[in-house]
């Protein structure tokens, strides 16, 4: 497995929230390791009828759809990668 670049950890964690639909690629040319990222690739459905549902693009109009990864399982599986204590997190 691939490992995370120290000096890259604090950009990677910055720009996971844990509660937003990310671009793939875009969180491996921050330096994730594909295999930390692609097997949490799908297509999100939206639902305008529920606040937390709803997928907003950048200028705030509405998506159908869109495709990404959640930030929660990218930064769960880096957990794990690191060996980190992931006791809280469900």
């Amino acid at each position: 497995m691939s490992k995370i670049n120290p000096k890259a950890l604090d950009g990677i964690l910055d720009a996971l929230e844990g509660h937003q639909i990310s671009d793939p690629e875009g969180l491996i040319e921050l330096g994730i390791p594909t295999e930390l990222v692609m097997p949490y690739v799908d297509v999100f459905e939206c639902n305008p009828g529920d606040y937390k549902r709803t997928i907003f693009a950048d200028d705030g109009t509405i998506l159908n759809q869109v495709r990404g990864v959640h930030d929660l399982d990218v930064l769960e599986a880096i957990a794990k990668h690191v060996n980190a204590d992931r006791s809280d997190i469900h």
